[in-house]
């Protein structure tokens, strides 16, 4: 039960545990960070904020891609 409101019951995503989680991590360290350092150090890397209301989160993602908000 969850423990703020102790009405809702709560829980687990089948891939929410340890074994998948290092899997993640994995292959984070060999795909993805070998990207970002690539890109960073090209220069060309943008770091969006991601949190606060979806609305400004895209605002930010526009204005880092250099578009308006209409796509164009």
């Amino acid at each position: 039960m969850c423990d703020k409101c102790g009405r809702q019951a709560l829980y687990q995503r089948p891939d929410d545990n340890e074994a998948s989680i290092r899997e993640r991590l994995r292959i984070y360290e060999q795909e993805i960070q070998p990207l970002v350092r690539h890109y960073s150090d090209q220069g060309i890397l943008v770091d969006v904020p991601g949190d606060g209301e979806p609305d400004g989160v895209f605002r930010r993602l526009v204005q880092a891609v250099g578009l308006d908000a209409a796509g164009a």
